[in-house]
Formats: structure tokens, C-alpha cells, sequence
């Protein structure tokens, strides 16, 4: 039986990283300005406007620059748009994987889809979180719930390979497995992302790998979760050792994302969450503009 879940705390964006996006778009809003009044000031009439006018002009430039470095800082926490030939609703922004409303979520695992918290499973990943916060620590719990997830989806014995293990689990699925667990309130789809040494219990992900676990992630999406919203994490840049940059991971995301809709819708929208510290080395802005159109 799955117990209670208890309340997770992200931390909130952090005051510098606002302070820098704010500060950006506010010097180069005044830095235009102040080109155009540079450009003026060699036409007589205009300069002698701007002299007599000066005070209001730098009053209204300057509060052109406070909105523009506000309207910076919200582009940049959240976006929503539409992609690919199917039209892909995206949802991309700062906030908890598990507090999605109407949403089901996904969450990396390793491929044994391991229940030992802390001796196997780092308590800080996503995987980790997840394990506390459905069970609480009792591996037992965890490890017949997700065992009978995972006999729900009858994937076949030729696709499992038996491994001797000093802890653990001894099955190894395939990266891009799924399948679905659910709570009263909740629904989640785990999917195998990593390679485990069965040694050392260290994962890792190849590039191919992530690349065959979205593909995985999206198709069983499908299946299990009937056209629901479906959040991912921003997943390969942590444990995972894909060696990628945020905004590197998150392209791999969206394009296996947005080319199996196209081949087939799998949802009706994607969110995709992110946490604070991602904002210092992604810009959504840009990437927006990037997406919007098809893909």
C-alpha cells in the first residue's frame, strides 16, 4: 500500500538571477533610448525639444526600462506555445514535478527500477524524491508497487534480463520501458533512463540512450496515460551522466517530443518543469521563438 504523501519544497528562483535578468533588459531598453536621443540631438529642432523636455524624457525612459526588465523576468520563468505539424501544446516553467494538477507525471529511473533509497538511489533526484515521497523510505512497499506496475504492462520476459546483485533489484529492463502507477490523487509513468553497473550501482546514459528513452517515454505516454497532460522533468543533466548542458537536454526533449506527435498525437499538452537554478543557462525566450513555429 502506498502511504500519504507529504508536502516537497523547491526553492524559489533565486534574487540574483532575477536581478540579472531584470538588470539585462532594463540597460539595453536605456541603451536604445539613448541612441535614438544621440540620433536626434543632431537635428537642431529635435535637440532643443529634448533640452527643454529633458526631465520627462528621462522619466519615461526610465520607466520604459523598469517594464521592459519586468516583462524579462516573467517571459523568462514561463512559456507556453504550440509546435510541430500536430500542433503540440508546451508548457514550459519553474515549479514541482509532483504538484501538477490534472497532470500525469513521468519520472526517470535507473533500469532496475530500484526501491533503495539512499544506498542506491541519491534522495535529491527526481527518482529519489519520488521514492520518499509515495513511501515514505519503506523499500518493501515500493518495491511490490512498482513490481506490480511493471507486471500491468506484460513486458515480455525476452525484453528482461536477470542480473546478481549484492542490493537491488536483479531485473534489468530495457531504457525506455514504462509503466503506470497511480495513487488516489495522482498518476505517474516511470520510465527506465539509465544504465546501472550492476558493480558499482552507478548509472549513466548515452547520449543514444536518452535519445531511445524519450522516444519510449512518449510512445508509452500514449498508451497509458490517454491523451492526459503529461509533465516531464528536465531530465539527462543530472545522475543521469549524458554529459549535457540544460538547454542542450531540454532540446533533446522537445524534438522527440514534438516529432512523435507529429507522427501521432500523445497528448494534449506537455509541461515540461523546470527548477530555479536551470533559469541561469536557459533562455525561454529564445527558445520560444525557436519552437513556436513547426518543427
Amino acid at each position: 500500500m502506498i502511504r500519504g504523501e507529504q508536502p516537497i519544497r523547491w526553492r524559489p528562483i533565486p534574487a540574483v538571477e532575477l536581478l540579472r535578468l531584470f538588470a539585462g533588459s532594463a540597460f539595453a531598453s536605456i541603451g536604445v533610448i539613448s541612441s535614438l536621443m544621440a540620433f536626434a540631438a543632431f537635428h537642431d529642432g529635435l535637440r532643443l525639444q529634448i533640452d527643454r523636455h529633458f526631465c520627462i524624457i528621462a522619466a519615461l525612459a526610465a520607466f520604459i526600462a523598469v517594464l521592459a526588465g519586468l516583462a524579462r523576468i516573467l517571459a523568462t520563468t514561463e512559456i507556453n506555445f504550440k509546435a510541430g505539424r500536430g500542433g503540440l501544446q508546451i508548457h514550459i516553467g519553474i515549479g514541482d514535478i509532483f504538484k501538477q494538477p490534472n497532470s500525469v507525471a513521468a519520472i526517470p529511473m535507473n533500469d532496475f527500477f530500484d526501491a533503495e533509497l539512499e544506498t542506491i538511489i541519491a534522495p535529491d533526484t527526481v527518482h529519489g524524491i519520488f521514492l520518499d515521497k509515495m513511501f515514505r523510505g519503506d523499500r518493501d512497499a515500493a518495491r511490490s508497487t512498482i513490481d506490480l506496475a511493471l507486471q500491468n504492462q506484460s513486458i515480455s520476459a525476452t525484453e528482461q534480463e536477470t542480473v546478481a546483485r549484492k542490493i537491488g533489484a536483479t531485473k534489468r529492463f530495457p531504457i525506455g520501458a514504462t509503466c503506470l502507477l497511480s495513487t488516489d490523487r495522482s498518476k505517474f509513468i516511470l520510465l527506465s533512463l539509465s544504465k546501472t553497473d550492476a558493480a558499482t550501482n552507478q548509472v549513466s546514459t548515452s547520449i543514444p540512450d536518452f535519445v531511445t528513452a524519450l522516444s519510449g517515454l512518449w510512445k508509452g505516454a500514449r498508451s497509458l496515460a490517454s491523451h492526459q497532460e503529461i509533465s516531464v522533468p528536465l531530465m539527462g543533466t543530472g545522475t543521469s551522466r549524458t554529459q549535457l548542458e540544460y538547454e542542450d537536454a531540454l532540446d533533446f526533449i522537445l524534438l522527440t517530443a514534438i516529432r512523435e506527435h507529429n507522427r501521432e498525437p500523445f497528448t494534449r499538452r506537455l509541461n515540461i518543469v523546470l527548477r530555479p537554478e536551470h533559469l541561469s543557462r536557459i533562455d525561454l525566450v529564445s527558445l520560444k521563438r525557436r519552437y513556436k513555429h513547426d518543427v
